[in-house]
């Protein structure tokens, strides 16, 4: 055995195997193999592949996608973010269409506001802020997309319509009907704003608010800041380049602006933000020839809120893009803030009033005169004289007497007459009279107009009388508490399932009833 086999199988094994495998298999598999498919495989696949892929597919779409999407997206979906919101915000964006700009300069303009909104706007699952659109011109407004349109959850078709859609060029006449624009703004807030959400307004400006009435005997009326009214040019005219024709009378509202429209948005705990880019000089009558203080009683007065460019080399009075960035640069921070203005006036004028007059007075006039005086004299006169005596006769008569019947007669028929029947009467009789129409919730008046219908099934007739007396007080206790003193909510009542004839519904309480609903506008 150990001879057999180490001599026949190591000799015939190693000789042939080594020499057929090695020889053939080696030669033949590494060289058809790996020869081939390394040479193939690697050489068209990676050549193919990697060349083929890398510079058609990269280089197509880089060429193609970024250079049209780029130029196309960046406009739709500028690289500033949207302003992120810590409530619920309606804003209005009230824009001149009145002043006559050029092809270039609106598309400028109508450029900018886009990417305005794009700065305040971003779609998201609140509907978070809604914004209105809206355009004056000279003879009116008009509200072009709404707080309720559907564009308000798509912002890049918003952004589409403003850009490609909306009006300027108008006007040039002298004529500016921002009034209109405005009230249209308030009217949107009350109609379809959020009760609840903080409020807006951003007025962008080329010309200043005028309104001419034509053949007008009397005073005319122009402004002597705007340089180019003929009569500070050395002429007698009104400011509507129209020389000394004095059949027209120009009112610019000022009253109207900076008294009843400022005081609306005051009242109602708006902010309002002024961007005023001036028409070039010469295109109307009345651009703003101030920008810096156009409307700033529209502000409150505050020029944090008045945003105009700086002023124009005479030889180049154009409007350029970067004059409506570098003004919503500095706006919109205020925009997307929540003011103080409304919680300001509570707290100053409320603890402030109240707390001087109660603690100054009441402590001031009674403890003073009662510690001064009575103190002094009777501790003084008191003390010596009535001591003395009085401790002496009156602690012994006194004592017996007054103890004895005073105590008596007066603790016992106050306490039990007149205590009994107060407590018995007074917080029986009126806590329940009284916590009825005055509940201890306060009603939501929040700043905003509101208006609630209950609808009441009165269909079951099983309904007991007590049943029924207990919804209608549940009824009642909800319209005390959503409605105050102060007129902002609006409640309607209707019963509805009752068998009267038709079996239509009963309106008891209509929105616009009086006494119940009155509204102060």
């Amino acid at each position: 055995d150990p001879t057999a086999d180490p001599t026949n199988d190591p000799t015939p094994d190693p000789t042939q195997d080594p020499t057929n495998d090695p020889t053939i298999d080696p030669t033949y598999n590494p060289s058809t193999s790996p020869t081939t498919d390394p040479t193939n495989e690697p050489t068209v696949s990676p050549t193919t592949d990697p060349t083929k892929d890398p510079t058609q597919d990269p280089t197509p779409d880089p060429t193609s996608d970024p250079t049209d999407n780029p130029t196309y997206m960046p406009t739709i979906s500028p690289t500033q973010e949207a302003c992120v919101l810590a409530t619920s915000f309606d804003i209005a964006i009230v824009v001149d269409n009145s002043c006559a700009l050029t092809e270039a300069e609106c598309w400028i303009q109508r450029d900018q506001v886009a990417e305005l909104l794009t700065r305040v706007k971003a779609d998201n699952d609140f509907d978070n802020p809604k914004v209105t659109y809206i355009e004056y011109n000279s003879q009116g407004a008009i509200v072009r997309v709404s707080l309720d349109n559907p564009m308000q959850v798509n912002v890049r078709q918003y952004y589409d319509f403003i850009r490609n859609q909306g009006t300027c060029g108008d006007g040039g006449t002298g004529e500016t009907d921002l009034v209109a624009g405005l009230d249209l703004a308030l009217l949107e807030f009350e109609l379809y704003g959020n009760p609840n959400a903080i409020k807006k307004i951003i007025t962008i400006n080329n010309c200043r608010n005028a309104v001419i009435n034509n053949d007008v005997n009397g005073t005319v009326i122009t402004d002597p800041n705007d340089p180019n009214n003929p009569s500070n040019q050395g002429g007698t005219g009104n400011g509507n380049g129209n020389g000394d024709d004095s059949s027209e009378e120009v009112d610019y509202e000022d009253n109207m602006i900076c008294g009843t429209i400022a005081n609306k948005i005051n009242t109602r705990g708006i902010d309002a933000y002024v961007v005023n880019i001036p028409a070039p000089h010469g295109r109307a009558a009345n651009v703003i020839s101030d920008p810096a203080n156009y409307l700033t009683c529209l502000t409150d007065h505050n020029p944090e809120r008045v945003y105009s460019p700086a002023p124009r080399d005479p030889n180049n009075d154009v409007i350029s893009d970067q004059e409506y960035t570098d003004a919503f640069d500095q706006c919109v921070t205020g925009v997307c803030s929540i003011p103080t203005a409304a919680p300001t006036p509570d707290p100053t004028t409320d603890p402030t009033m109240n707390p001087t007059p109660w603690p100054t007075k009441s402590p001031t006039t009674d403890p003073t005169p009662d510690p001064t005086q009575d103190p002094t004299a009777d501790p003084t006169v008191d003390p010596t004289s009535d001591p003395t005596p009085d401790p002496t006769q009156d602690p012994t008569a006194d004592p017996t007497n007054d103890p004895t019947t005073d105590p008596t007669t007066d603790p016992t028929p106050a306490p039990t007459g007149s205590p009994t029947p107060a407590p018995t009467n007074d917080p029986t009789k009126s806590p329940t009279r009284e916590p009825t129409p005055s509940p201890n919730m306060q009603a939501c008046e929040n700043g905003g107009y509101l208006d609630v219908i209950f609808c009441v099934d009165t269909s079951y007739a099983g309904v007991t009388n007590d049943e029924c007396a207990a919804q209608n007080e549940l009824a009642a206790e909800l319209y005390t508490a959503v409605k105050g003193p102060n007129n902002l909510v609006r409640v309607g009542y209707i019963r509805y399932g009752a068998k009267v004839s038709g079996s239509a519904p009963i309106v008891d309480i209509a929105l616009n009833q009086a006494p119940y609903n009155i509204r102060d506008e």
